[in-house]
């Protein structure tokens, strides 16, 4: 059998695994909160990481790696779960009555993915820059930093997804300290590989909302704009917000 094949059909294989885990987390569009705390998907996740470990062990498995999308598509399961709950609501009154322990342990189980998410990427790009430098290395690179840096990003959202239940939960974290940690990641990947799409609109995206550095903002969202693989409208949305913010800004100090 072909090597490579044999190891996109061990991908798919798992990701099918996946694919289960993220009906039962969704249900007639609404998120069922108590399944994403279910251990059963840390057994299915470890088997996805030691793949992955063991793919990068082999210098050769990079171009594949690139060429199936797979470090992409490992991402994707990694952050799935905590992408579901930024995206849905979490109404209290569906929790039961014991609605504060379910959002303490979705919090803290989540909290947990980012931590192992990041120690997993950290653990790929310390093996892999120690390999000598191919044409396909440094994409691979400034892939997972790009990962490492949204991780960052996703930690800010989720933070701020929680700030409403801040009466029952101990919010983790340092906001500037994490935007800024994202923002050096970024940065990292684009020197690696400057044609890198996806840095530019994060960074415009942290720079606004977290750090409220509009004009920096608005040169990433820009400099995003000569992307071609980018969805125009919605960075023609982020232009007009930042743009509309500055303009308001620099009337108040006179310097229009």
């Amino acid at each position: 059998m072909n090597p490579q094949k044999e190891i996109i059909d061990q991908f798919e294989q798992l990701k099918l695994k996946f694919a289960k885990f993220s009906d039962q987390w969704k249900s007639n569009s609404k998120l069922n909160v108590k399944s994403l705390i279910k251990k059963e998907y840390e057994l299915t996740l470890n088997q996805l990481m030691n793949f992955y470990n063991e793919l990068i062990q082999k210098k050769e498995n990079i171009g594949l790696i690139l060429k199936a999308n797979l470090d992409l598509k490992c991402w994707n399961i990694l952050t799935e779960r905590i992408s579901l709950v930024i995206k849905y609501p979490i109404d209290p009154k569906h929790l039961g009555k014991n609605y504060q322990i379910i959002i303490q342990n979705l919090y803290s189980t989540l909290l947990d993915d980012l931590r192992n998410s990041y120690d997993f990427f950290k653990n790929v790009y310390t093996i892999t820059t120690n390999y000598e430098t191919e044409q396909e290395l440094p994409i691979f690179i400034s892939n997972v930093l790009t990962f490492m840096g949204d991780i960052k990003k996703l930690k800010l959202i989720f933070n701020k997804k929680f700030e409403e239940f801040k009466d029952i939960i101990a919010i983790e974290g340092d906001n500037k300290k994490d935007a800024n940690d994202s923002i050096r990641f970024f940065n990292y990947a684009l020197n690696n590989n400057p044609r890198n799409t996806r840095v530019y609109s994060n960074l415009g995206y942290v720079y606004r909302e977290f750090l409220e550095d509009h004009m920096s903002s608005a040169y990433w969202f820009i400099r995003a704009l000569s992307c071609i693989d980018n969805d125009m409208r919605k960075v023609r949305d982020n232009l007009e917000k930042d743009f509309s913010y500055i303009r308001k800004k620099l009337l108040k100090i006179d310097y229009i």
